[in-house]
């Protein structure tokens, strides 16, 4: 009856083993957390738990870097590669805020105190007038020098079901990363349909209510980010977005509190530049899949701003009076809502 016994434990144990190799291959071979090279299957990988990976791929080189970018997934899109005179990390990830930003500040500098640049893109979720979420792994916050283990990581059903979607080619829109951990667009993502009456897709693409007040209360994390960083360049950006969501903005009444936010947020950096200006990028539908993320060449604009050079899809907030910031954007979004004839119901 032993004998039997072990046997079947044997058998039990085995099988278990064997599952769990299948599982850790799968997951290595797409590598969703990249801590080996990413998805070698295919060089295409998409956004899972960015802020475990990118927390995790700046540790492992982390003296190499002296410039770092934070902010959304729209920050992503910067490649940091072309700014000049450094060399740039990417800390942006899906859904970030102020508040991340801060505490992801905390990290880089307990890794890398020699930081000289630092670019934040900041969208208007983020300062609207609310307490924001945090929602950075464990390991970032406690400042941890070793995430968790690969083998943990790699055995859970979460990583798994995802890797097996990666491997198989599943998902085939939005935004992903190449085999050099550069953000990229699909080319089969859908193009964007604005709506022309407000209505529900507005909370679903830009991540707030179009009446929702917009504040400073939030300033906090940008101060706390210059205190740990004070010998650095800050360059602060208000990527593109779509000319419709400032219209509505416009008709909702809100668009000039979000202005004046900006203004004063502008401040903090010792340059600033709002992309968000309505233009013949954010007015064309054909150039983003959501409102939100645009084709990668449009951001080779905002890496020229990042550069010091002149551009004309933006407005320099830090060299403008609040009433010439102000006087420009609301003329060009009234121009809008003229030609377009949007409107809120």
């Amino acid at each position: 009856m032993r004998s039997v016994e072990m046997r079947y434990v044997l058998t039990v144990f085995a099988t278990a083993i064997l599952i769990a190799g299948a599982v850790l291959a799968i997951t290595l071979l797409a590598d969703p957390l990249w801590y080996l090279k990413g998805n070698v299957f295919s060089g295409v990988n998409y956004q899972f738990n960015e802020r475990h990976s990118k927390a995790y791929v700046f540790q492992k080189n982390s003296d190499a870097y002296d410039c770092v970018i934070f902010g959304s997934s729209t920050g992503s899109l910067i490649n940091g590669t072309k700014i000049h005179g450094h060399t740039c990390f990417n800390l942006s990830f899906a859904h970030g805020n102020a508040r991340e930003f801060a505490t992801y500040a905390n990290f880089v500098e307990r890794h890398q105190k020699n930081i000289r640049l630092v670019v934040v893109s900041i969208d208007p979720y983020t300062l609207v007038d609310r307490k924001l979420d945090d929602r950075s792994p464990p390991f970032v916050q406690r400042l941890d020098r070793h995430p968790p283990s690969m083998l943990s990581s790699y055995l859970a059903l979460d990583t798994l079901l995802f890797s097996l979607k990666g491997l198989t080619g599943e998902r085939q829109t939005g935004i992903y990363y190449r085999s050099d951990f550069t953000a990229a667009i699909h080319p089969k993502s859908p193009t964007y349909e604005p709506e022309e009456t407000l209505g529900g897709e507005f909370r679903k693409e830009f991540h707030h209510d179009p009446t929702d007040a917009f504040s400073d209360r939030n300033f906090v994390s940008f101060q706390q980010m210059r205190r740990l960083f004070p010998d650095a360049h800050f360059v602060g950006v208000a990527p593109p977005i779509a000319a419709h969501y400032v219209g509505f903005l416009r008709l909702s009444k809100n668009l000039n509190d979000l202005l004046e936010v900006k203004h004063r947020l502008a401040r903090l950096f010792d340059r600033f530049y709002d992309f968000s200006l309505p233009s013949y990028v954010t007015k064309n539908p054909a150039n983003t899949y959501d409102g939100a993320h645009y084709d990668l060449h449009w951001y080779d604009h905002v890496v020229a701003s990042i550069n010091g050079e002149a551009n004309a899809l933006s407005l320099p907030v830090h060299e403008l009076s609040l009433d010439r910031y102000r006087s420009i954007f609301l003329a060009t979004a009234d121009d809008f809502i003229t030609e377009s004839a949007i409107r809120l119901d």
